[in-house]
């Protein structure tokens, strides 16, 4: 027990001085600019993350202005409403209304020629205009007589 020393262990504390000790105040100022850092990254992600959800494309030159300047709601319904109304969005090009017009137009070039370069039936289109099944399946047959070849993909 003699071997004990009070002074030992005042010295293994660190000495505070009246200035602010040894570090303290600017490691926690450290530490607040960093998560205010982390904080506006966040806030920053969450911001883009609205954008694409609405649809912009973040990375279409023309965007870049709006996502910058927006200052509305951060809602994807509210974010597509204005840029629908800026014109940010191109007009969705002009769909046929008829699904099956691209199977239709298929079937009319592969039997549109006899191999000869004469044009021959629209063997398609008169299935496709056929009102009952009897009247395909006599349509079919009369295409398959005439060595049209018809594919129902």
């Amino acid at each position: 027990m003699d071997e004990y020393d009070d002074d030992e262990q005042e010295d293994q504390q660190p000495q505070r001085t009246r200035n602010g000790g040894d570090g303290w105040r600017k490691k926690l100022e450290a530490d607040n600019e960093q998560l205010r850092a982390q904080n506006a990254a966040g806030a920053a992600a969450i911001r883009e993350l609205a954008f694409v959800k609405a649809g912009v494309d973040i990375n279409d030159p023309r965007a870049e202005y709006f996502v910058k300047g927006y200052d509305g709601d951060l809602t994807a319904d509210a974010i597509k409403a204005k840029a629908e109304t800026i014109g940010l969005f191109a007009a969705p090009a002009a769909s046929n209304t008829d699904p099956n017009a691209e199977s239709i137009q298929r079937m009319h070039e592969a039997t549109s020629t006899s191999g000869r370069g004469v044009p021959s039936v629209n063997w398609a289109q008169k299935i496709y205009e056929a009102t009952t099944p009897e009247e395909v399946k006599q349509l079919a047959e009369q295409a398959a007589a005439a060595g049209a070849k018809l594919s129902f993909e």
